[in-house]
């Protein structure tokens, strides 16, 4: 499955005792040329470590199981659900409140 979202957010799995970081491709609009980043490079970039992404996402529910989204840019952590497909319906959510819920 794919979901398009912007490049500064990066999608976990939390499974049984283990948090999955999701690889994201990205695109360059003028050359179309896409580039698979790994998400310990975007974390990099954003000056993150996945134990402080793994605790952030914790403490906004518990570590409960399904997909989280973080935004690398303004430091936000999002739970979406069980589903993959509800990481698409948490993103449309953000999108149209312009980020400032937290769930």
């Amino acid at each position: 499955m794919e979901i398009t979202c912007p490049p500064y957010y990066i999608i976990v799995e939390a499974l049984p005792g283990k948090w999955k970081f999701l690889s994201s491709e990205i695109t360059n609009p003028i050359t179309n040329e896409a580039h698979l980043f790994k998400a310990s490079e975007l974390l990099r970039y954003a000056k993150l470590t996945k134990p402080e992404v793994m605790a952030q996402l914790f403490r906004i529910n518990g570590g409960r199981l399904g997909y989280y989204l973080v935004n690398l840019k303004d430091k936000k952590y999002y739970y979406c659900g069980l589903l993959f497909e509800s990481v698409s319906e948490k993103l449309l959510e953000i999108e149209s409140t312009g980020g400032e819920e937290q769930k």
